[in-house]
């Protein structure tokens, strides 16, 4: 190894930058995923199961109807949307973080085809 050469981390080395980069991606990546099952099993399960005991009638069509049928549809959109805006983001700040840390160590830029 001469001195113009930097040294090469390996990528499955744990104390590498970029093994700890993806740690923290997939960490957040689970959190992200946790958040929303939750968010999902709420409003499938519980809302659906106390709308039940709620005797209100909207348009002749008891509230657990319009819960069920109407707002969860609308909760189960706006999920996936949630996720695929928040996976754009930590795609999108991994890939910058990637790249810095290949230009920092002399690398040149690694652009995602």
């Amino acid at each position: 190894m001469n001195a113009s050469t930097p040294p090469r981390v390996l990528p499955d080395d744990p104390s590498s930058a970029q093994a700890q980069a993806r740690v923290n991606y997939w960490r957040q990546t689970r959190r992200l995923t946790l958040w929303l099952l939750a968010l999902w099993f709420g409003v499938t399960w519980v809302v659906s199961w106390f709308a039940r005991d709620l005797d209100i009638v909207l348009a002749g069509w008891p509230l657990s109807f319009w819960a069920a049928a109407e707002g969860a549809l609308v909760v189960y959109v706006l999920i996936v949307a949630a996720y695929g805006w928040s996976m754009d983001r930590l795609d999108a700040a991994c890939r910058e973080a990637s790249r810095c840390r290949s230009v920092e160590a002399g690398g040149g830029s690694s652009r995602s085809p």
